[in-house]
């Protein structure tokens, strides 16, 4: 409707783009189509140029600038704090661009990074654009890609002489002015580059990392000793469970005689919602007296809610993210798969492989149901994990924010050198990001 009214806005298309991707019957290909019709659209003049740097200035200290919204206790704050904890100022020096006046408990963490910290709240997008070019960026990083609220019209300005997304979206923004894109080779894989208009950098291990969580509580027993019956779970964006996913789901509870569903989402401490959910459970013979729902809780609480299920099971096309990693960290085993045609299918994928479990991937619908319903028969393999999924977490390179932080200053000084040298942007491959 929104669009319908006004054609030029440039957030409405955004949101229209972003929930799509949770939209089965869209195809990848239309989603890209969707993104560069966005950009030529919205798109302003990116003709603005900057001086060409000499290759003497190829292996100076970078200044990069982070870009967002949602630098508070969101997904894209939460992925940012290992990074900003880890910056070495001798490389990098970071401004990051609050646009939001939100202060909370994640905000004190990043600024307490020590790094630059400016609100941008109420900077336009040409005011915003030459601030940042004011400051001297080197390379800017958007962090929210078309998920909304974005700033994605600064990016169309060109504000730095290099621009990448990263964290928060995951696939291309459509716009010729984001040269590159920090993804993985699960997150982004052979068919999607055709669909991007960025050069893909292939980070090692994951496409994100994930500080410690000190504020989880204990991984608790496994929950199916106590009760007697296997609990599923899944605490995901209710915007991200469709028809085909309850059908899924209920095909898994019909196979575990007595097993029952936790669902936590936001829209679930409404009455209706419950009802409508319930009714998409029905229609598959699974009865309301099988399912829990639980809405909006503090982030603490929805953790160690975590100790009242035994299994997670994702959402598709569009899989969990922060909260697959969160489930993990509390000893809970994610079922996944593997056969989605977008980026945002795969945030699991890539998760589990950098944790080293892989047998919880499952190649499609099939493959997923067996696979949960073998887990659950697996009450020794389930204790397993709860007593050792975090540990196994902590070393992998989900959760090490050094060496990842170091492959990012890798990244940005391969592209600034290309950049010194005047070179074309190119793929950035996770063999030139390991140490040498």
């Amino acid at each position: 409707m929104a669009l319908e009214l006004n054609t030029g806005y440039p957030a409405a298309h955004s949101n229209l783009i972003f929930k799509a991707q949770y939209d089965p019957a869209q195809s990848a290909a239309m989603l890209y189509a969707e993104a560069r019709r966005w950009s030529d659209q919205h798109a302003t003049d990116d003709s603005f140029t900057f001086p060409q740097p000499s290759n003497d200035q190829a292996d100076r200290p970078l200044r990069v600038g982070y870009l967002s919204p949602h630098l508070t206790s969101h997904p894209v704050g939460y992925f940012l704090e290992p990074v900003l904890t880890h910056h070495d100022p001798k490389y990098v020096e970071v401004i990051c661009y609050a646009d939001s006046g939100k202060e909370d408990p994640q905000v004190a963490k990043l600024k307490a990074s020590g790094v630059s910290w400016v609100n941008v709240l109420r900077d336009t997008g040409d005011t915003l654009a030459q601030r940042i070019r004011d400051d001297r960026i080197d390379i800017l990083i958007d962090l929210d890609g078309h998920s909304g609220p974005n700033r994605l019209p600064v990016f169309t300005r060109r504000a730095a002489p290099l621009q990448a997304t990263w964290a928060g979206y995951v696939g291309t923004t459509g716009l010729d002015a984001m040269d590159y894109l920090i993804t993985d080779h699960r997150q982004t894989v052979e068919q999607d580059l055709g669909l991007m208009t960025e050069q893909p950098v292939y980070m090692p291990g994951n496409y994100v990392t994930l500080a410690p969580l000190d504020e989880a509580p204990v991984v608790g027993a496994s929950p199916s000793e106590a009760n007697g019956y296997v609990t599923f779970g899944c605490f995901n964006n209710l915007d991200k469970v469709n028809a085909q996913v309850v059908a899924v789901w209920a095909e898994v509870m019909t196979a575990v005689p007595g097993s029952r569903f936790l669902l936590i989402a936001f829209d679930l401490g409404d009455a209706n919602v419950q009802t409508r959910i319930a009714s998409m459970f029905a229609s598959h013979g699974i009865s309301a007296d099988r399912l829990d729902f639980r809405g909006r809780c503090p982030r603490e609480e929805l953790l160690g809610a975590y100790n009242d299920i035994d299994i997670a099971l994702d959402t598709f096309p569009y899989s969990g993210g922060l909260t697959t990693l969160e489930a993990l960290w509390m000893g809970v085993p994610v079922i996944t798969k593997a056969d989605g045609d977008r980026f945002a299918s795969r945030h699991s994928v890539t998760h589990l492989t950098a944790i080293g479990l892989p047998e919880y991937i499952a190649d499609d619908a099939a493959d997923y149901v067996t696979r949960a319903v073998a887990l659950a028969a697996d009450e020794s393999r389930r204790v397993a994990l709860r007593e050792t999924l975090r540990d196994q977490m902590s070393s992998s390179p989900a959760c090490d924010g050094e060496a990842f932080t170091r492959a990012l200053e890798r990244a940005y000084r391969i592209m600034w050198q290309r950049h010194c040298a005047g070179d074309p942007k190119t793929p950035i491959e996770e063999t030139e990001l390991r140490p040498s």
